[in-house]
């Protein structure tokens, strides 16, 4: 079917054409920070996972919010392989957050996802799954078509 395939070209479009407006870092200096940010969704579930079971004098590990910082802002974000994770409240505040935080902003993302809508829902939460429906002004583009591995027999 090739959902990531053409998702990683979207995002070489928007690399190809990016003018590399600098931004502030979070010290305050001028930077050029990358327009997009590609996450695999269950990986982002397992990263945001780990953060919980942090010792409190280990500054060596990833904390939630450094995770939450990273996806913040940026022009565009993908996120891949949305579904594969197991549906828990965990699961729909992440998305909530993460989602959340991109409608109010005005931040595309685009996803690609093997679940109808309503399995979705059960992941995300409803009112996740609804600000994407809107995002997308109801525009979701259904692949269709048999998995690209199988018919090239790729292992």
């Amino acid at each position: 079917m090739g959902k990531t395939h053409l998702m990683v070209a979207i995002g070489n479009f928007v690399i190809d054409h990016w003018n590399g407006e600098p931004e502030l870092d979070r010290w305050g200096n001028l930077a050029t920070r990358c327009p997009i940010r590609f996450e695999k969704g269950p990986e982002l579930v397992v990263r945001v996972r780990a953060t919980y079971s942090i010792r409190d004098k280990d500054n060596h590990h990833e904390r939630e919010e450094d995770i939450y910082n990273e996806l913040k802002g940026v022009k565009l974000l993908l996120l891949d392989d949305v579904g594969k994770e197991k549906p828990s409240d965990f699961t729909r505040q992440l998305y909530w957050s993460v989602i959340d935080e991109r409608v109010t902003n005005g931040l595309p993302v685009v996803m690609t996802c093997r679940l109808p809508l309503d399995e979705l829902a059960e992941l995300m939460g409803e009112d996740t799954v609804d600000r994407l429906y809107g995002m997308a002004r109801g525009r979701i583009e259904v692949l269709e078509g048999k998995s690209y591995r199988r018919l090239k027999k790729i292992a």
